[in-house]
């Protein structure tokens, strides 16, 4: 089924493949400062976000044994708010993925992520049959921590000075869920 990605439909919210009309929200939200604080780098306009969706649509036509990942779109009131992606980096061994999730601060703390997540988590799972699924969380981000243990994934430890951002090193919380 090479390019097929299930949707996922809640009362509030869908899962669901990205799509290039959703780049103009992608950026939007990911210039609020608590959104960026999270992140490595960030989209400089609306143009970056559509040729990374560009290379998210080509790399779904791949086998799902070929593919670097899958992107999925959060949308809720009928607008792209978030995103949440899973990323293979050893191409050898495929049994084991690193998630990536965001979502609009409007939408923060009222648990859709964490049940986005296990949506996400089980059927991620099941469709790459993977046994572990890690996420690393800025050490101070206590609500993405928060987040993590409610979609039954484990702090596994920290890992220090695991990313420069902007001239300091960050320390990174690493959770993970194995099957």
């Amino acid at each position: 089924m090479v390019g097929k990605m299930k949707v996922f439909k809640t009362k509030k919210f869908i899962l669901r493949p990205a799509k290039l009309s959703d780049a103009e929200n992608i950026y939007k939200y990911q210039q609020d400062e608590g959104t960026q604080k999270n992140f490595m780098s960030t989209p400089k306009n609306v143009e970056e976000v559509k040729k990374e969706l560009r290379n998210d649509f080509r790399d779904r036509k791949k086998p799902k044994n070929k593919r670097d990942g899958e992107e999925w779109t959060i949308e809720i009131d009928g607008e792209a708010s978030g995103q949440i992606s899973i990323y293979f980096h050893d191409k050898r061994n495929r049994s084991k993925a690193k998630l990536s999730a965001w979502i609009a601060r409007k939408h923060r703390n009222k648990g859709i992520m964490t049940k986005i997540l296990k949506i996400f988590t089980g059927y991620t799972f099941k469709k790459y049959n993977l046994v572990r699924l890690e996420g690393y969380v800025r050490e101070y981000n206590k609500p993405s921590a928060r987040m993590m243990e409610k979609a039954g994934y484990k702090l596994e430890g920290i890992i220090r000075k695991n990313q420069k951002k902007e001239g300091r090193y960050v320390n990174d919380l690493l959770y993970a869920k194995v099957k």
